[in-house]
């Protein structure tokens, strides 16, 4: 479906003029081409994330790092330029994993509005991913990012072991959202076999009726 467009104005001396726009083109696309462009960019979304947990776990790595060679009470220069840039990288995470939760709600709000959308997804994809990734940057990542920088007004061992906690409570909520867009891919490809299966066998139950047909008209003209 294309769409032009133009426009006229009210010049009254030396004449109306009309200019024209580039033409819109729209295209419709089908229920089962929908969820399969939406099944990619989830796809993608999920490779984000991936990487994003990848990160994290280098976080708590560096934080590790940093805890071993920190001496107990103390706060030097380096020490506090260390944790000034760790806190950073678990603000941006943060952002992130916002942005990511922002990508899954585009997704169910679009089956949502073509009306695809079932208890089922609603749960998979609303309830255990974007509804725990909301909780996830605007709370538990935002509170890792406060304890850090509280570590470097406290570099005691006891706050430091708090923040080891927190980071693995962390990795754990991460993994765990990650598993449910794996379970919820997988279901998108068997819904998606399940389609093809039930094309193909409309298609030959077709080609059958009309083979049926064909053969049925040589009889009769005999």
């Amino acid at each position: 479906l294309s769409i032009p467009g133009s426009a006229t104005d009210f010049d009254d001396v030396s004449g109306p003029k009309t200019t024209e726009s580039s033409e819109l083109t729209i295209r419709v696309v089908t229920p089962d081409e929908l969820l399969a462009e939406l099944a990619r960019r989830e796809h993608e979304f999920r490779m984000d994330f991936e990487r994003l947990i990848d990160a994290q776990e280098q976080l708590r790595g560096r934080l590790l790092s940093l805890m071993d060679s920190s001496q107990t009470g103390g706060a030097s220069a380096d020490f506090l330029t260390a944790v000034s840039s760790l806190e950073r990288r678990q603000r941006g995470i943060a952002g992130s994993v916002n942005v990511i939760r922002q990508q899954f709600e585009q997704v169910l709000t679009e089956l949502r509005i073509n009306q695809l959308t079932t208890p089922t997804i609603e749960e998979r994809l609303g309830g255990n991913i974007v509804e725990p990734l909301a909780e996830l940057a605007r709370r538990d990542l935002a509170l890792a990012g406060d304890a850090i920088r509280a570590w470097s007004r406290d570099a005691s061992r006891e706050t430091a072991a708090q923040i080891d906690a927190q980071q693995v409570v962390l990795l754990a909520k991460l993994r765990g959202i990650l598993a449910h867009m794996i379970q919820w891919q997988g279901y998108q490809e068997a819904v998606t076999m399940l389609r093809d299966i039930l094309r193909l066998q409309e298609e030959l139950k077709a080609e059958t009726r009309n083979r049926v047909k064909e053969e049925g008209k040589g009889i009769f003209d005999k």
